[in-house]
């Protein structure tokens, strides 16, 4: 099914901080498929800031999100910031379910230090009004609260050295949507924008595009197949497939699931499967000197990976069902 991909960007932004998401995106599935939301009142000079306006902002996106929606697309929405409040404001609000919702850089609540980075974030750019202040700070206090249907598989991308969102954010996301299909993506070197050039960038906009590419793509009757029968010898399958339903193509067309089958491997010129078993390792200490080691052969200094690299591996590696150690 072909995507529909809404861009949101957040109050007192532009569809331009958004600008190489859309590009990629636009190169991949046309750019018939992709829409930049220009937020009302949004897009003027620099010498004001944009009147706060939640009701027109909504009905912004929600006329984006139809127009995608009525021509048959499968609509994946892409929130920056406060673009990621409205996107669940909007979502809460309306009772519509996209396939997919991305959170880049969203922030989840206040805590004592918000005022104090939003401060330096805007320095040398005109501020909001105190009403339009307190409307922002209200919709970041809720965004986490209220039902949006259960079944939207949610990616929360979030860069490490983000200056204005703790990068703790992503967790706390994670335990509000505990139960959900959800996932986050913890990214090294980048900040609050994902800017083409920036640290981070090339990699936020390789997670972007994998994340819209599985939510368009439908397994063959093979793969589903596939799933079926591993789902009957192992039973965890299901629980994972719950966590991450579109794992079920990369599990169904992997060698494993074609071998399920009595299927061969295939062989395709572009891979677009990920793995779905990992092996790694997570030490450098060995005394097995196996020829073909890389541990023989580079001989690294002794030293175990810390959980938080650990964790980070597998945030890369979504569609991976077995892990190994």
């Amino acid at each position: 099914m072909l995507p529909g991909i809404v861009l949101i960007h957040g109050y007192t932004g532009r569809p331009g901080d958004l600008a190489g998401f859309e590009r990629a995106l636009a190169a991949r599935w046309g750019g018939d498929a992709v829409r930049a939301v220009l937020l009302p009142g949004h897009g003027g000079p620099d010498d004001a800031a944009p009147r706060w306006d939640r009701e027109a902002f909504e009905r912004e996106i929600g006329r984006t999100v139809t127009a995608l929606a009525d021509a048959g697309r499968k609509v994946a929405l892409i929130g920056h910031s406060t673009g990621g409040s409205l996107a669940l404001s909007f979502l809460r609000a309306g009772g519509f379910r996209p396939g997919l919702l991305i959170l880049l850089a969203a922030p989840h609540g206040l805590d004592e230090g918000s005022r104090e980075r939003w401060e330096r974030h805007r320095a040398g750019r005109p501020a909001p009004g105190v009403r339009d202040s307190l409307a922002l700070l209200r919709l970041i206090r809720d965004a986490g609260a209220g039902p949006f249907d259960t079944r939207t598989p949610v990616l929360v991308l979030q860069g490490a050295a983000d200056e204005l969102v703790p990068p703790s954010d992503a967790d706390r996301w994670l335990e509000a949507l505990e139960g959900r299909p959800a996932r986050r993506l913890l990214i090294a070197g980048a900040g609050h924008h994902f800017r083409e050039g920036e640290p981070g960038a090339a990699l936020a906009t390789d997670a972007v595009l994998g994340a819209v590419a599985d939510m368009a793509a439908e397994p063959t009757e093979d793969e589903r197949a596939a799933v079926r029968e591993l789902e009957t010898l192992e039973p965890e399958a299901a629980v994972f497939l719950r966590r991450s339903p579109y794992s079920a193509r990369h599990l169904g067309g992997s060698p494993s699931g074609r071998a399920l089958l009595g299927l061969g491997t295939a062989h395709e010129a572009r891979a677009d499967r990920a793995p779905v078993i990992a092996n790694i390792e997570i030490s450098t200490r060995c005394d097995l000197a196996c020829v073909f080691c890389a541990r023989t052969r580079l001989k690294p200094a002794p030293e175990d990976m810390t959980p938080e690299t650990f964790r980070r591996v597998l945030d890369a590696l979504p569609h991976a069902y077995r892990v190994t150690l």
